[in-house]
């Protein structure tokens, strides 16, 4: 297995540990992961799915039939289905908006009609031409059949302001939950991701201690107690927010940061100036 602090690569029984984990900390949702990615991945996916945990257990795919089978053969029966709606990503791969609108209604019909539940994932949201992004969202789920959709900001460019404005757009386009994904490239996932709630999305898409591709996702333990400050309910013990981010910290090999949000360990200490002398002298004499 490689060196985790480089490459943050967890083993099946590492995802294993970490979905009980997750699971106990009462988390509604799982991605377990993609199983056309390897066969490490699919072994992990397969021991997840046996463990009789309470969350749903999701699976990850590409708009490729051969990714679909990959999940609903295993038994996943949730899946997000991803494609490219920007200029430039599609640019990148080959491919034109026509295309992409007919390959996302063809594959997740393919998926409805296996009997999956189906959520559409638009890759690069944030940074596609409105009047597309209209029309695969609505094209997805009038003629896809999608059960919920993805509002997602894959290079974190968004402000709080254009999530909380994309996902109230959202929610009048289509008659179906809104998911919300955010990365933190500027620092800005929570920031972001709570806005998109305020705005009506239903489900928040979040990671222990913000891991993720380059720079992070949401942070789990953010969100959770943030949503105590907008008066959202979720059903995460706060409890074991603590205990589950050392897992992760011990399991991936990458330490919590002393100035981390929540679980950093600094989160209650006061060292300088005028906060140690109001304490000194308090109460005052």
């Amino acid at each position: 297995m490689e060196n985790k602090q480089l490459g943050s690569f967890f083993d099946k029984n590492d995802k294993l540990q970490i979905a009980k984990a997750l699971d106990e900390l009462g988390v509604d949702r799982i991605e377990a992961g993609m199983p056309r990615v390897s066969k490490e991945d699919q072994e992990a996916i397969e021991l997840i799915l046996k463990a009789g945990l309470k969350a749903e257990i999701w699976g990850f795919c590409r708009a490729v039939k051969g990714d679909i089978d990959g999940c609903h053969d295993l038994g996943i029966r949730s899946i997000i289905c991803e494609a490219p709606t920007s200029n430039y990503k599609m640019k990148a791969y080959g491919f034109n908006k026509e295309k992409i609108l007919d390959n996302i209604v063809d594959c997740l019909l393919y998926a409805k009609n296996k009997g999956m539940y189906v959520a559409f994932f638009a890759v690069d949201a944030t940074r596609s031409d409105l009047e597309y992004l209209e029309r695969i969202y609505k094209k997805a789920v009038q003629e896809g059949k999608a059960d919920e959709v993805v509002i997602v900001d894959t290079l974190g460019v968004a402000t709080p302001e254009s999530m909380f404005y994309l996902t109230k757009l959202l929610r009048q386009w289509v008659p179906v939950p809104v998911m919300t994904h955010c990365h933190n490239d500027f620092g800005m996932a929570t920031a972001c991701t709570m806005a998109s709630v305020k705005a009506g999305a239903n489900c928040a898409h979040v990671t222990i201690n913000g891991l993720g591709e380059k720079t992070g996702n949401t942070d789990l333990a953010e969100v959770a107690f943030a949503s105590l400050l907008y008066g959202v309910e979720n059903h995460i013990n706060l409890k074991k927010v603590y205990e589950v981010a050392k897992i992760v910290e011990k399991i991936s090999g990458i330490k919590i940061s002393p100035l981390k949000p929540v679980v950093g360990e600094n989160v209650f200490r006061r060292e300088t100036g005028l906060a140690i002398a109001q304490l000194a002298n308090y109460p005052p004499q």
